[in-house]
């Protein structure tokens, strides 16, 4: 919501340092999950992803922030726990996001929590495997 006040009120005094200290790179995690997943990315050997990434999207009046990006591939992970994507509401909201995404011409790739705990491995050579797809298909 800040980032859209900030777009709304470019011009205004004081807006411009706001902004500066937006573009900073995010704390790298805003939740266990997220903290979880570090180690992950480092094991499958793709670059350092950006956290809670805003990502502009035709369909959508503000972005879309994803859990880790990589603005350059325009790559994105979603990571998924019953307490946040545990109804069908929140599931048809995700699919939505997704295609937003998609629309927007990202690849988004969600991970949930039952696999980032149990099986990091697994879930980093997934991620090494859709990094490199997404590289060849560009």
């Amino acid at each position: 919501r800040l980032t859209a006040l900030v777009e709304e009120r470019r011009g205004h005094p004081g807006i411009a340092r706001l902004a500066s200290i937006l573009a900073l790179e995010p704390a790298l995690a805003r939740s266990d999950l997220e903290a979880l997943f570090i180690p992950i990315w480092h094991l499958a050997g793709v670059p350092r992803p950006r956290a809670n990434h805003p990502v502009a999207v035709p369909t959508e009046p503000r972005p879309l922030v994803v859990d880790f990006a990589w603005p350059g591939q325009r790559f994105a992970v979603e990571l998924d726990s019953q307490r946040f994507h545990g109804d069908w509401e929140a599931a048809e909201r995700d699919r939505e996001r997704d295609q937003a995404l998609a629309l927007a011409g990202w690849a988004c790739h969600r991970f949930v929590r039952r696999a980032v705990v149990a099986d990091p491995g697994v879930v980093a050579e997934r991620l090494r495997e859709l990094w490199r797809l997404r590289a060849r298909l560009g």
